[in-house]
């Protein structure tokens, strides 16, 4: 879920995640509330919908020139 976060920002760590939420919770706690239960829904739905959990990061990174 956390590497959800930091997906918008094109980046494909939990770490990341954890600091991006920390941050967010840290200048509101409405902002993070909001970007968790989003970041939950949008895995929650993938889930359901049976989309594989890796790889999407793979195949961005071999789409782009180098």
């Amino acid at each position: 879920m956390l590497r959800g976060l930091t997906q918008v920002m094109f980046l494909d760590s939990a770490w990341a995640g954890a600091f991006f939420a920390l941050a967010l919770l840290t200048a509101d706690w409405r902002y993070g509330a909001c970007a968790l239960g989003g970041a939950a829904l949008g895995t929650g739905a993938a889930r359901l919908l049976g989309a594989p959990m890796t790889g999407c990061g793979r195949a961005w990174r071999a789409s782009t020139p180098a």
